[in-house]
């Protein structure tokens, strides 16, 4: 990613970007007692392709709160908005608000939040997830997944609201495990709406995808 926030933030506001971005706090336990990354604006980007077109953590051990994203295109990317959390990191990710992200081709989900994210350490500190808001976004198609939501059992990911999200073409619509309080209103995968109390999937999983890149 060529635009990173990983410093004691308490007021950002990005305004026209070309390239990715992504939101994290460091990865050991020790950041925690320093700095949190909060209070963050992004709006009015336009991504021309990559990995996520805006990922928060898996770096955030001192916790991400208070994020407001608006009015993002992109024309491929692998993912649209991407949570991701990890025992081995901790931390927490709250009150992250989408308001309008359009994108072509998805390789992997467009919206995906993922507390299961790269543990090889034997970590015991479980992420907490827990208030987000996702409305007016849209993907032409995606390889996998529309949307990817998995917590964990001893703390589910919380209070997840999607709003008018369309996907037009995809194999997976949803991938729902350990969350709570998920609701969906408009929700369209294959021209389909998805109950609004959706229940959690079983032996579902997205399969792996690559950084997809505009041709």
């Amino acid at each position: 990613f060529l635009l990173r926030i990983s410093f004691n933030s308490q007021q950002i506001v990005l305004f026209p970007l070309l390239q990715n971005i992504c939101i994290g706090l460091g990865f050991r336990s020790h950041y925690t007692e320093i700095c949190k990354s909060r209070n963050i604006v992004i709006r009015n980007n336009y991504f021309d392709s990559g990995s996520a077109v805006v990922c928060i953590g898996s770096e955030m051990a001192a916790g991400v709160e208070n994020v407001y994203i608006c009015n993002i295109k992109a024309p491929a990317c692998k993912t649209g908005l991407s949570l991701r959390g990890s025992r081995d990191r901790g931390g927490f990710i709250r009150n992250v608000y989408l308001e309008g992200m359009q994108v072509d081709s998805v390789a992997s989900a467009l919206i995906r939040l993922n507390d299961r994210y790269w543990e090889q350490m034997g970590g015991k500190k479980t992420p907490i997830f827990e208030n987000i808001t996702v409305r007016n976004c849209s993907a032409v198609k995606s390889d996998a997944g529309a949307i990817a939501i998995t917590g964990r059992e001893d703390k589910p990911i919380s209070n997840v609201l999607l709003e008018n999200v369309v996907v037009e073409q995809c194999p997976i619509p949803l991938v729902l495990e350990d969350a709570e309080n998920v609701r969906f209103v408009n929700v369209s995968v294959n021209g389909t709406i998805l109950e609004e109390t959706p229940q959690p999937t079983v032996g579902v999983e997205l399969p792996p995808a690559k950084m997809r890149v505009r041709k």
